[in-house]
């Protein structure tokens, strides 16, 4: 066996011992799945309060109302936003979506404006991933909202 195939072999031998399904929540857990105990184990880590609802998860943090949508393969959070006194030009929409590098936003069948953002389980994550991925789209609601406010027409 050559030397690139033992560090290989080593590598993969280290990576099988550290992938798990396991319940138990810590640091460097690789989940490859969102099964409902991780997100609700991490939901209740974070302090955030939240709902079961037939897709996934209403969550409710400081006033604020995000879906979170779950498969075994990944997690989608979402906000619609519904304002009927400003129209939103959609070359703002656009505008946004290609400067943002995590969510992305659009108008909906229902004229509801839609900012989502979506974590992959495809090759693992990890506790600490979620959470940042949670952290990382309330900020960009946050962005996206005075962004918006900017750009409306009254």
């Amino acid at each position: 066996m050559n030397i690139v195939n033992k560090i290989v072999l080593s590598l993969v031998l280290s990576l099988s011992s550290t992938i798990t399904y396991a319940d138990t929540m810590d640091d460097s857990t690789i989940y490859l799945v969102a099964t409902p105990s991780l997100i609700e184990d991490t939901m209740n880590h974070m302090q955030v309060s939240f709902s079961t609802i037939p897709v996934g998860y209403l969550i409710q943090d400081n006033g604020a109302e995000f879906v979170m949508i779950c498969s075994e393969e990944r997690i989608k959070l979402g906000v619609g936003i519904v304002d009927s006194k400003h129209e939103i030009p959609l070359a703002k929409l656009n505008a946004w979506n290609r400067q943002s590098n995590f969510t992305r936003a659009y108008k909906d069948a229902n004229n509801v404006l839609v900012v989502e953002a979506v974590l992959s389980f495809k090759g693992g994550t990890t506790q600490p991933a979620i959470m940042m991925f949670y952290n990382d789209f309330r900020n960009d609601i946050n962005v996206f909202m005075k962004y918006m406010s900017n750009n409306v027409v009254s």
